[in-house]
C-alpha cells in the first residue's frame, strides 16, 4: 500500500494540473503551486489587474503560472528563479500557452545579478527564496533598484516567515506600505501585502 500511495503521489506530481483556469505542467522537483495559498492570493490579485504593456518580474516562478496569468492578461514577463528545473518548467508551461514570446525565464540567484535594461512596473516576490534576515534586506533593496517610480511590489506572506526581518527591510528600502491586510487560515494567517515606490523628485536647476 505505501509504495502505491507514493506512485500515485509521483504521478500526480509529475502530470499536469489546473490552477486560475490554465492546465498547467508540474513536477516532483518544483513546488506545486495548488500546494500554497500564498500562490493562490496573487493570482487572484493580478486577475484583478489591467497589465497591458506593464513589464512585470515573477521572483520565484516555479511552475511559471504567475508569469502565465501576467502574460495572458497583457504584460512582459520576465520570470526567474534559483532552481533551474524551475525555470525550465516554467519555460516549458509559457510555451504551452503560446505566451513564450512574453515570457522570458532566467536562473537567477540574487536580485543583484539580475540584468534589465528596463524598470518593472510591477515584482511578484516570492518569500520562499529568502532564507535569513540579511537575503531579506538585499530583495527588497534589489527589488526597489529594480521597480519602475510608483512600481508595485506583490507579497503574499505567512506566519512561518520572518514578518519582523521582512518589515525591517522594507522600511529600510524606502518602499511604502499600499496595502496590508490579513486573511484567517487553518494554519495561521495569511498576509497579504502591496508595496510602491515613490516617484523620485524631479532636481531642480539652478541657474
Amino acid at each position: 500500500i505505501f509504495f502505491y500511495a507514493a506512485h500515485l503521489h509521483f504521478r500526480k506530481k509529475n502530470s499536469d494540473t489546473r490552477i486560475a483556469g490554465l492546465r498547467v505542467n508540474t513536477r516532483l522537483e518544483v513546488f506545486h503551486p495548488k500546494f500554497s495559498a500564498r500562490m493562490i492570493a496573487l493570482i487572484r490579485w493580478l486577475e484583478k489587474q489591467d497589465l497591458t504593456g506593464k513589464r512585470m518580474l515573477d521572483a520565484g516562478t516555479g511552475t511559471g503560472v504567475v508569469a502565465l496569468v501576467a502574460a495572458l492578461r497583457g504584460a512582459n514577463v520576465m520570470a526567474i528563479d534559483r532552481d533551474p528545473q524551475a525555470v525550465q518548467l516554467a519555460c516549458e508551461n509559457a510555451r504551452l500557452h503560446k505566451v513564450d514570446d512574453a515570457v522570458h525565464c532566467c536562473e537567477v540567484d540574487n536580485l543583484r545579478d539580475l540584468q534589465w535594461q528596463q524598470k518593472f512596473d510591477c515584482i511578484i516576490g516570492n518569500p520562499g527564496l529568502w532564507a535569513s534576515g540579511y537575503s531579506i534586506a538585499h530583495f527588497f533593496e534589489s527589488a526597489s533598484d529594480l521597480l519602475a517610480d510608483g512600481g508595485t511590489i506583490a507579497l503574499a506572506l505567512d506566519d512561518n516567515m520572518p514578518l519582523s526581518h521582512i518589515d525591517d527591510a522594507i522600511e529600510k528600502s524606502g518602499l511604502v506600505f499600499a496595502r496590508r491586510t490579513r486573511k484567517t487560515l487553518p494554519t495561521g494567517y495569511l498576509h497579504f501585502i502591496l508595496l510602491q515606490k515613490q516617484h523620485s523628485p524631479i532636481p531642480v536647476a539652478h541657474n
